[in-house]
């Protein structure tokens, strides 16, 4: 990994440069080499990149001040709780890393709606975080623009609701329900509904058995509508659905 961040780090300043970004004369920024780690297994790579040579014999220790030195931040986010991550006075670095390691897009919006909260009295990090999700939701194939995600925030705020999915879901079926006017795929409509709503109760309750899945599958739009309100106060799925 120190390898590669060395190689990732002198690629980018070759951009800076050939890019006029920076010119001659000029001093480079700041580069501040980060890992985010989210695996299962212990991370036991080498930080510095001058371990990952043979050690010079005592007579040329002198030589040591020309090898290669580079160390990056590891920030091993599979010891850390997300909770905790997510939490106001924590980094808005590593809310956002944990946001993009989840690949579950509905529970990317729920964590960007609480942190964004938490950044309402930081205009310039609101600012930075709303182009950031813009980009990574287009990188996991969800179009949105600025308005949407501003929207999305301002009906949060407004319904101060218990349950943040509100400000999502208001924005995810009044998009469904235009493609479906003006492509007249009112079926489509329905399957977007029905698949939010498998999504978020999901995110919520986790997972949902055979018979779960059944009834709201074979629920009719009316329905689907009812358990998507539902959902929003409902202490058990049972409950969404008004199983007895």
């Amino acid at each position: 990994m120190s390898s590669r961040i060395t190689t990732y780090m002198a690629l980018f300043i070759e951009h800076l440069i050939k890019s006029g970004k920076v010119k001659p004369g000029q001093l480079l920024p700041p580069i501040l080499p980060i890992v985010f780690y989210d695996g299962t297994k212990t991370w036991n790579a080498k930080n510095k990149l001058q371990d990952l040579f043979l050690k010079l014999p005592s007579e040329y220790k002198e030589l040591e001040a020309f090898i290669p030195k580079v160390e990056y931040y590891l920030i091993d986010l599979s010891s850390m709780d997300k909770n905790q991550l997510l939490a106001k006075e924590n980094s808005l670095l590593s809310q956002m890393a944990l946001i993009e390691i989840d690949d579950d897009i509905v529970q990317n919006h729920v964590d960007y709606l609480k942190v964004a909260q938490s950044q309402k009295d930081n205009p310039r990090n609101l600012s930075i975080f709303r182009i950031w999700f813009k980009i990574l939701m287009e990188h996991k194939g969800e179009n949105l623009t600025l308005e949407d995600i501003i929207q999305e925030e301002y009906k949060m705020i407004k319904h101060k609701p218990v349950n943040v999915y509100k400000a999502y879901m208001e924005r995810l079926n009044q998009q469904s329900r235009m493609e479906g006017l003006q492509e007249g795929k009112l079926e489509g409509l329905q399957e977007g509904k029905l698949e939010t709503l498998l999504s978020l109760i999901k995110v919520k309750f986790g997972k949902v058995n055979s018979e779960i899945e059944s009834k709201i599958k074979n629920s009719t739009t009316a329905e689907l509508d009812n358990y998507l309100i539902r959902l929003l106060t409902a202490p058990t799925v049972e409950d969404v659905l008004k199983i007895n």
